[in-house]
């Protein structure tokens, strides 16, 4: 989890920087590119089934996603609406019913019986936030 975690402080720092100077749509772009390679990798080392030091890359590149995609929401939120309030509560229950989603389904997957589901599992996430990322950029950006 320190790996992860050190993932989650650079992403945060870079996408920031990339949204400082570009703007949210650049970052939305680099962060759909960030997740499909993310998935992928995590797909491939999967059906390796060994556990080395490649997983500590995967889990690096997991903590980048998650603080680039939160900290780009964030920024969109916070930049592209006119209201402070909505924006926020609408992302933040978006985010608790997916995860929820998500979470059934990978419930009932199991460790060795299912390696198939599994990695058709990791690819579903990278398609919907591809998908997620596509719809972000048919915003009218301020």
């Amino acid at each position: 989890m320190i790996v992860f975690g050190i993932g989650e402080v650079l992403g945060a720092i870079l996408i920031g920087k990339l949204i400082e100077k570009t703007n949210n749509k650049s970052s939305v772009f680099w962060v759909t590119i960030l997740v499909m390679i993310t998935c992928v990798t995590t797909a491939f080392q999967h059906s390796r089934q060994t556990y080395d030091f490649v997983w500590f890359g995967v889990t690096f590149l997991w903590g980048l996603c998650d603080s680039t995609i939160n900290t780009t929401i964030n920024s969109i939120c916070g930049i592209e609406f006119g209201s402070k309030i909505e924006p926020f509560a609408i992302t933040k229950f978006v985010q608790a019913v997916v995860a929820c989603v998500f979470l059934i389904a990978e419930s009932n997957i199991k460790d060795s019986e299912h390696l198939d589901i599994q990695r058709w599992y990791m690819i579903s996430i990278g398609v919907y936030t591809a998908f997620a990322c596509a719809l972000i950029m048919t915003i009218r950006w301020r």
